[in-house]
């Protein structure tokens, strides 16, 4: 799970720079178009794939970290075996959803490729570029997903309710306090 939290972090500040450079590439376009009067970055263009990257790649490490909006104001006054089981349903639910995502997401890849479709700019980008990449990181969303359900379903299968609670608040995945909710332990038998 270490390596899962690791990773996404990284596409997540992938994506954060992704959006950065963007805002640069931006820029400098507004200042060639007002000094020469002509676009030589085609922001716009690199900078919608990008968005749309930055957001599918951000998207595992706002769920490890609970930070995925989240309406609970009911659930809080819960007992806490049901809020584990809403939760373990909303997990479940949301690596359903990403399924289908990703299923459509590679299907446009796949058309995009049977096609040979390029963007109809400047740049004629070859389609399947971005989306693969954008697909990539739904899938790595998706993955991410089915791994935090299972993970919290053996949690709950062992009884292990703070550990449960820790997981889905995102609070399993803090560096410094909670590395044995991370990694499987020998003596829990796992």
């Amino acid at each position: 799970m270490q390596r899962i939290h690791g990773v996404s972090r990284w596409m997540a500040r992938a994506g954060g720079a992704a959006i950065l450079l963007c805002s640069v590439l931006i820029a400098l376009d507004v200042i060639t178009r007002k000094l020469f009067a002509v676009a030589w970055f085609e922001s716009y263009e690199i900078t919608i794939y990008v968005f749309a990257i930055a957001v599918a790649f951000g998207q595992a490490y706002t769920l490890i970290a609970g930070a995925h909006i989240r309406v609970d104001v009911l659930q809080t006054r819960l007992p806490r075996a049901l809020r584990t089981l809403l939760d373990a349903i909303s997990l479940a639910a949301l690596a359903a959803m990403t399924g289908i995502l990703v299923w459509h997401a590679w299907g446009t890849v796949a058309q995009s490729v049977s096609l040979g479709a390029r963007s109809n700019t400047t740049l004629a980008i070859p389609m399947v570029i971005p989306q693969s990449i954008w697909a990539a990181g739904w899938t790595w969303f998706a993955l991410v997903a089915v791994i935090l359900l299972a993970r919290l379903l053996r949690l709950i299968w062992n009884r292990e309710k703070d550990q449960a609670d820790a997981l889905m608040s995102g609070r399993a995945m803090d560096d410094n306090d909670a590395e044995h909710l991370i990694a499987p332990t020998p003596e829990r038998g796992t």
